[in-house]
């Protein structure tokens, strides 16, 4: 299954305070194939920021992974927790966090649809109100069916 050019026919420019409508299609579902889609909107300046990476599901689910390492730590219990005091934790500060320049003065948008059936065509079509917004994002979807995943590959 994959996803195809679902975002082609989408418009390139979405204007604030309206509607953005995504159509999605699914190739390659069997017929009768129940399918599901979700899609997420994201600002690009949180995606840098926090430096996300768009979701593969192949890679996840086929992708090679590294042997797990676990600790055991038995220490705690040599303790007696009677005559032990806890320790405190502090956090935080007054400080900007080192953040220079002009901080946003707009809502960050990070809108997302939840699970979308597909009709039997493996076609759906997402909806987000856009806000007051002005940027750019990005349009993420992961699609997956009993026995297939698809997501269009990250630019």
């Amino acid at each position: 299954m994959r996803i195809s050019s679902a975002f082609r026919s989408a418009p390139r420019n979405g204007r604030p305070r309206q509607t953005l409508t995504l159509p999605i299609k699914l190739a390659g579902l069997a017929p009768g194939e129940e399918a599901a889609v979700t899609v997420a909107a994201v600002d690009i300046g949180i995606l840098n920021i926090t430096g996300f990476k768009t979701p593969v599901p192949k890679d996840y689910f086929f992708g090679q992974r590294k042997l797990p390492i676990e600790i055991r730590d038995l220490y705690g219990l040599l303790i007696d927790g009677m005559e032990g005091a806890a320790g405190a934790i502090h956090t935080g500060g007054d400080g900007s966090g080192g953040v220079e320049g002009n901080l946003p003065t707009q809502e960050p948008l990070a809108l997302y649809s939840g699970v979308v059936r597909v009709d039997a065509n493996g076609e759906a079509k997402v909806s987000f109100d856009l806000p007051a917004f002005n940027g750019s994002c990005e349009i993420m979807a992961a699609a997956w069916s009993k026995t297939k995943v698809a997501a269009p590959r990250p630019r």
